[in-house]
């Protein structure tokens, strides 16, 4: 197992599934049933390196705009389906988060419900994805509040809000930004 192999198997699940997570999903665990332990952790292992190279302050805005929500579930399945998405809309994620918006014009999804970090941390493998080591592993809260990212989440100032995901991701935000 490496990343090359990683890859090839996410987007096999993923033309197979006809881009249906669910489906992708079961397809996904089909797979890594025929894998042994190592593999399995391997596999696991490169699943984590690439979620946390998608914790940088603008992936951070993406989730938060998209989901409406800022916790460390949330960023984290966001991550993995940018991830069940394939090398190529990953590897576009990272250089530009703001390009989900013509992905998600392209193809809208219902992410909001589909959301779910088992695609790559299947039930063959739970133990491995032990939650508070997860976090422990990612310093999660430590990089949001590094970002800067929370200062601008107060509820009573949806202008600062705005403009501070205007500079970041402004397709993303022109598109789906809404004032309470």
């Amino acid at each position: 197992m490496n990343r090359k192999i990683f890859w090839v198997i996410i987007e096999a699940t993923l033309e197979n599934s006809n881009d249906q997570l669910e489906l992708q999903e079961k397809l996904l665990k089909d797979m890594l049933k025929k894998f042994d332990q190592k593999q399995l952790n391997t596999f696991q292992n490169i699943a984590e390196d690439f979620i946390n190279n998608l914790f940088f302050e603008s992936f951070f805005a993406a989730a938060y705009l998209l989901q409406k929500s800022i916790t460390h579930d949330s960023i984290i399945a966001f991550a993995g389906w940018v991830i069940s998405r394939g090398e190529s809309t990953y590897r576009n994620v990272i250089n530009n988060p703001d390009c989900l918006h013509d992905i998600l014009q392209a193809k809208p999804l219902h992410y909001k419900t589909q959301l779910s970090i088992d695609l790559l941390a299947p039930e063959i493998n739970r133990d491995l994805f032990d939650i508070p080591q997860q976090y422990k592993k990612y310093n999660l809260q430590n990089q949001v509040d590094q970002s800067g990212f929370l200062q601008f989440l107060d509820p009573h100032n949806p202008p600062a809000l705005q403009n501070w995901l205007l500079r970041k991701i402004p397709k993303l935000t022109e598109a789906y930004f809404e004032l309470d």
